[in-house]
């Protein structure tokens, strides 16, 4: 893995980076011991381009070699040579002998200073072999210097209180408390550099601690703010055992570094745009007179049925969603440049998750009623009915429930002078809930149901009608609390969304183009197991949606249980535990432990299964086999004896 940091970093743009960490902080002069300065002398005298060199590169002069004393006393002299000796301050003249002789110097200080320099040492190793340049910096750097850096390494606990290797009891929480309170001011601070400028991208932030967890991070990241996408936590024991997932966390980090950025002008014009766009519509509000509602009303809305603040609404709504585009577009324009995401691989070892399909389906389908009659029981255009009640339980699925939508145009459905609508029946179309990787002629039409994603089947060829009265009778009924609700409201398409579906429908409009949907990613439950004798044997307890080990990415038109799958780092940590088990248990056929130990010697080959591909391909030949479930309670296929299997449920 290290040996492909350089080029994933020439991938991500990776320029610059930083390592913040009290470790660095610089050392006091009675730090440094005689015996070292004497050797550090020592090396000096021996090559005198190296004094020539240092001379140039800080105010050090010869004179300062021949007393320990005098020289421990120049505080601003030593901080400086710790800064040469460890990359942050930089200067032409400086050589690697000069770096050897820094080393030198600086290498007897306390032991808690050197368990933790200790500890980062696979950290910096691992950078190395990124060929890019390193700033190592203590707890207290100014912000300026490192909101330069493309990717900063912040230590959770951010002081020199917190001991390198606590015992249970000794250091009091709130010393955690604060160290951890004081590295988010320091992120927060190092963000604010930036802030003004919209074009200017804040570092990445990578995490690291000895002590922390993955929920204590995700905690550190919410209180933050900071994008998840720009954001990862790793362990120093991990990055000296050298874990899979942690090694490829810090890589996707380095390669989407450039791919990443692209959302933070987005974000950072944010509450400008919105603010902006709010200005420009509450001036008009501010500007419209009473002659305006009643010419309003007069004119369009007192044949139509509909109330004035009704429309206003809807016009504000509207309005408030194009100045914000106009906004974005000023503010934050589109660049004409090579696409950054052309050299990232879809292959990530974090779990995704569905924050763009949920704000796509925002733009699509509204939660809003909107005004409805007098009895708020009047049909509107793109409702969609959920046919039935809804399951109890959340997670039961609605695949095969049959959904309706309301077809009939809205000139038909609005009261005109108090009279009743034109329309005595209502057009509705019937379709069926289906798998997300269904596969129909339409573009995908993503319904969101109790949390789970559906596409709807149309039956386009089979128009139906409902009676007007007898459907608003059925709606006055979902706010009752009635045990067999005959129709359940999810919500109503808006106007583009519903223009395309009815042109379809009717085949009287022009086509509408729309914004392309996201693609979804579904968790997926298993286990690990072996076939020993003919019989299933289950290696580990099993895993359910909520760990965030594996997911299925729905394509249309595969079969289910051909849909491509693919398995985060946490499944990997979790698979090489059960592997390790599996090849010292004595419990275990000899064959059994021996295919275990080959994958265990192949976890180059299991680090792909981080890649979107159908569960066949994620197998390696005569050692694993994945397999997905059509259904759940579908018997597992029969397999060879003693091949390791990873069973999927979605």
């Amino acid at each position: 893995m290290s040996d492909n940091l350089e080029l994933v970093a020439k991938v991500g743009g990776v320029e610059l980076l930083a390592i913040v960490d009290d470790a660095y902080d610089p050392p006091r002069g009675e730090e440094i011991s005689e015996d070292a300065f004497n050797r550090f002398v020592q090396s000096m005298e021996d090559d005198p381009q190296r004094i020539i060199a240092l001379t140039a590169a800080s105010a050090f002069v010869e004179d300062d070699l021949d007393d320990w004393e005098t020289f421990a006393a120049k505080a601003e002299l030593v901080e400086h040579l710790w800064k040469l000796s460890v990359g942050v301050a930089v200067h032409g003249a400086m050589t690697d002998g000069v770096g050897l002789s820094l080393e030198i110097l600086f290498s007897d200080v306390s032991h808690d200073r050197i368990s933790k320099l200790q500890q980062l040492k696979p950290l910096e190793k691992l950078l190395a072999a990124t060929k890019v340049r390193v700033m190592k910096l203590g707890a207290d750097p100014e912000p300026s210097v490192v909101a330069k850096a493309n990717v900063v390494f912040l230590d959770l606990f951010l002081s020199s209180d917190v001991p390198p290797n606590p015992m249970p009891g000794e250091t009091p929480r709130t010393v955690f408390d604060k160290a951890r309170e004081r590295a988010i001011r320091y992120l927060e601070d190092v963000r604010r550099e930036t802030q003004d400028d919209v074009t200017a991208v804040p570092p990445a932030f990578i995490l690291i601690s000895s002590l922390g967890t993955q929920q204590v991070a995700q905690n550190f990241r919410k209180r933050t703010s900071q994008t998840a996408s720009r954001f990862r936590f790793v362990q120093k024991q991990a990055l000296e055992r050298e874990d899979p997932q942690d090694l490829l966390a810090i890589a996707e980090i380095l390669r989407t570094c450039r791919a990443s950025a692209l959302f933070e002008p987005l974000r950072k014009a944010l509450p400008t745009v919105i603010a902006e766009a709010q200005g420009w519509v509450a001036q008009r509000l501010v500007e419209l007179d009473i002659a305006d509602f009643a010419r309003l009303f007069e004119l369009s809305l007192q044949s139509e049925g509909q109330l004035v603040e009704d429309y206003i609404k809807e016009v504000v709504a509207g309005a408030v969603a194009e100045r914000i585009m106009c906004s974005f577009t000023k503010h934050a324009p589109t660049k004409d440049r090579p696409n950054p995401f052309d050299d990232v691989p879809s292959r990530f070892v974090e779990a995704p998750s569905n924050a763009m399909a949920e704000l796509y389906s925002a733009t699509r389908m509204t939660s809003e009623r909107g005004y409805r009659g007098p009895d708020d029981s009047m049909p509107v255009p793109g409702d969609l009915f959920l046919e039935g009640a809804l399951p109890k339980r959340a997670s039961t699925s609605l695949v095969g429930r049959t959904i309706t939508a309301v077809m009939t145009p809205i000139c038909d459905l609005m009261s005109r002078n108090g009279g009743e609508p034109a329309a005595t029946s209502v057009l509705m179309l019937e379709g069926t809930l289906r798998p997300t990787y269904h596969n129909h002629k339409l573009d995908p039409q993503i319904v969101i149901v109790n949390g789970r994603f559906y596409e709807v089947d149309w039956s386009m060829k089979h128009p139906q009608a409902l009676p007007l009265k007898q459907l608003k009778k059925e709606v006055q009924q979902l706010k009752k609390e009635v045990q067999q609700k005959k129709r359940i409201w999810l919500g109503r398409l808006k106007a583009e969304h519903f223009l395309a579906l009815q042109s379809e429908y009717l085949s009287s409009f022009a086509r509408v183009g729309l914004l392309k949907a996201p693609a979804l990613f579904e968790p997926l439950a298993g286990k690990v197991c072996v076939r020993e004798g003919g019989s299933l044997i289950e290696l580990d307890d099993g895993f359910d949606f909520k760990s965030s080990f594996a997911f299925q990415s729905p394509q249309r038109g595969k079969d289910a249980t051909k849909q491509p799958v693919f398995f985060t780092g946490a499944f990997l940590e979790h698979l090489r535990a059960v592997l390790q088990q599996t090849a010292e248990s004595e419990e275990r056929h000899a064959d059994t432990r021996a295919k275990a130990k080959g994958l265990l010697e192949r976890m180059d080959q299991l680090v792909m299964m981080v890649t979107r591909r159908p569960p066949a391909s994620q197998g390696i030949n005569d050692y694993l086999k994945v397999e997905l479930l059509p259904q759940r309670g579908a018997a597992v296929p029969a397999a060879p004896n003693h091949v390791i299997l990873v069973v999927l449920k979605a």
